[in-house]
């Protein structure tokens, strides 16, 4: 098989997108694990579960400091609601997808042409083509574990023998890839992180590649071109033709089509590719330096100050709070009584 420089772009098109979103939801997911201990602490303290030790923690009160309440109660509520559009976002376009897909499928041939099980058996495609009864040229590939590859009777008219195995051959590769799966991923992190830089022209520039590393597979790494262009005309140019849904997890062959066009019509033409702009540098560079930049944060907004007696600091953390206090009783000749979630007084 000749070597596909495309897929290997589209590979690395592709860990490119998965690291961006691995390095941001672990962000967001250390944002909210740090949130969620404040939340922990503060509501210990206002259901009465934390008390006072000597003054050690008298002046945690929404009074006393309500910049850091109304931060930590604001940011709870967007984690949520991020959390929440995510996994409606997710949901919303899975059933889109599969609506589609169900609708199309709803007039599929009970048996399948003889021109298109020979081709099938050629191609190793058995069991994996479902032809549907429509005058309109429809193909694509779709599923996420085992994809398939819709074809309707309207395209097998319309196309020659050897324009229909090249067409087959393009939905074939995105078949044996799970483009499909794929294309689901990177479409949900991208409406989810839609305000990371550089993403979309990421998502973008793997749409291109994905679509000309199967037109290397139908055309034989475009040593024979003629099928392939000649069957994306007749699709393109049919009155009938089906409009594409680019916000579908499926693969459609008339995806991306200035840069085939472009490469099918001139031999010398060489499509440039950018895996590295100063956006994707930015993102880059967000990932490596936010971790830092959430502790400052909340060091800095969750430090209530000195005490006003000795000066003594106690810092909002459950962990030790009981040895602070606990210290901070020794120092003041204070008589204690305390356990994990209570510290009193004796007076």
């Amino acid at each position: 098989m000749l070597k596909n420089s495309f897929q290997k772009k589209t590979n690395l098109a592709f860990y490119q997108i998965m690291a961006i979103a691995i390095g941001f939801f672990s962000l967001i997911i250390l944002l909210g694990a740090m949130l969620l201990t404040k939340a922990i602490l503060f509501g210990q303290l206002l259901s009465g579960k934390l008390e006072s030790a000597c003054g050690c923690i008298s002046h945690l009160s929404f009074s006393s400091h309500p910049f850091i309440f109304s931060s930590l109660i604001v940011s709870s509520f967007i984690l949520a609601a991020f959390f929440g559009s995510v996994i409606y976002k997710i949901i919303k376009f899975k059933n889109s997808t599969s609506q589609f897909v169900k609708k199309n499928l709803k007039t599929r041939s009970k048996i399948t042409s003889s021109r298109l099980e020979i081709l099938s058996t050629v191609l190793g495609l058995n069991n994996r083509i479902v032809e549907i009864i429509s005058e309109q040229p429809v193909i694509f590939c779709y599923g996420f574990l085992k994809p398939k590859i819709c074809v309707s009777t309207g395209l097998t008219k319309r196309l020659s023998k050897k324009e229909l195995i090249a067409v087959l051959k393009h939905e074939q590769h995105h078949l044996r890839v799970y483009e499909p799966i794929k294309l689901f991923i990177i479409k949900v992190i991208s409406r989810v992180l839609f305000f990371v830089p550089g993403l979309k022209f990421l998502t973008d520039q793997y749409l291109t590649l994905s679509e000309l590393a199967a037109d290397h597979r139908a055309t034989n790494g475009f040593t024979d071109k003629a099928p392939l262009a000649q069957a994306l005309y007749k699709v393109i140019s049919s009155s009938e033709r089906l409009s594409i849904k680019n916000n579908l997890a499926l693969s459609f062959f008339g995806l991306a089509m200035e840069e085939r066009i472009n490469k099918l019509s001139d031999e010398d033409y060489k499509p440039k590719f950018k895996f590295f702009n100063t956006k994707l540098g930015v993102s880059f560079l967000s990932v490596l330096v936010m971790p830092f930049l959430f502790n400052i944060l909340f060091a800095s907004a969750f430090s209530l100050g000195n005490l006003d007696q000795n000066s003594v600091s106690c810092s909002l953390n459950q962990s030790n709070i009981s040895q602070q206090c606990e210290m901070l009783l020794q120092s003041f000749d204070c008589p204690f009584s305390h356990n994990s979630s209570n510290i009193t007084c004796i007076n």
